[in-house]
């Protein structure tokens, strides 16, 4: 659990959201963006997030995907979220290749989904699972 999941939607909007959007007021463009990241279950906070004026947000695994896409406007991009642990980090090449393609079947239906990590991967992930995790995405988009 990290601190997003003690705040109420509305103390997101309080304590958080309203900062972040004077950050997208001052710095984001029409050349440059911002993407929001939350790695905690944000579920009910995802109206907060898109509040902020953020183009992009990116969830951790502490979401399900299928719960967060409805949520989201089709003018902000959804970044999200394999499990770096269970997934890249123990999981085989062809757990990787399967989970990675079971979430992008589920997200079908959102065209402002965009697969990634549902955080940052460490160091020492085996090459062989980024391997199966980008054949899956090119299997996936040549179908």
């Amino acid at each position: 659990m990290n601190s997003a999941d003690l705040l109420s939607p509305d103390a997101c909007d309080e304590f958080s959201s309203v900062y972040i959007k004077k950050l997208v007021e001052l710095y984001q463009d029409d050349y440059f963006f911002l993407i929001l990241h939350d790695c905690g279950r944000v579920t009910k906070s995802v109206k907060s997030m898109c509040g902020t004026g953020c183009k992009g947000l990116h969830f951790g695994n502490g979401v399900n995907m299928k719960d967060i896409m409805p949520q989201v406007d089709s003018d902000i991009l959804a970044f999200g979220n394999l499990d770096p642990s269970s997934v890249f980090f123990i999981g085989t090449p062809e757990y990787v290749y399967e989970k990675t393609t079971s979430l992008l079947e589920e997200m079908k239906p959102y065209p402002n989904f965009v697969l990634s990590s549902g955080c940052d991967l460490a160091p020492t992930v085996n090459e062989e699972n980024i391997r199966a995790y980008y054949q899956a995405c090119r299997d996936f988009n040549n179908r």
